[in-house]
């Protein structure tokens, strides 16, 4: 009888134990920040904006870049002002990833401004007009040629 009682405590405190490991799980420790890739001294406060190929947000060759390429997704337009820092061909970096300058907005855009391809003018409009931190980290002097593969 005593060990029929030792057994069921025993089963009884495994089945305790196994419902606070399921039901009561550790919490996960945060992670820490993931160092930036890049660090720059010189960052610029834009404003970012998104577009889809569509004639009513580009001219008449929605698809055509100003440097003659398909859009693509990592692929930007800049402001003319921009343009002055960051000329067709550069590398910038925001949203924690690189794009690289291939199209000019139209000049009724004033001041530092960034243009991204999106692939919908839905995702574009959920996109909307942001301010960030925008690094310039490459540029590319006009008419000089950026034949690197984009990611």
């Amino acid at each position: 009888m005593k060990d029929n009682t030792i057994s069921i405590l025993i089963i009884f405190t495994a089945l305790i134990l196994s419902f606070i490991v399921i039901y009561n799980p550790k919490k996960e420790q945060p992670k820490p920040p993931v160092e930036p890739e890049y660090s720059y001294e010189l960052v610029y406060d834009v404003v970012v904006t998104a577009y889809s190929s569509e004639e009513e947000q580009t001219d008449s060759t929605p698809t055509i870049t100003a440097t003659l390429e398909e859009c693509y997704y990592g692929g930007c337009a800049v402001s003319r002002d921009m343009e002055k820092i960051a000329p067709m061909g550069s590398t910038i970096i925001f949203d924690n990833r690189k794009w690289i300058v291939n199209d000019r907005m139209n000049k009724k855009w004033r001041g530092w401004m960034v243009d991204i391809w999106m692939e919908t003018k839905e995702d574009a409009t959920i996109y909307g007009r942001q301010r960030k931190p925008v690094v310039v980290v490459e540029v590319r002097k006009n008419g000089e040629n950026n034949n690197k593969k984009h990611n």
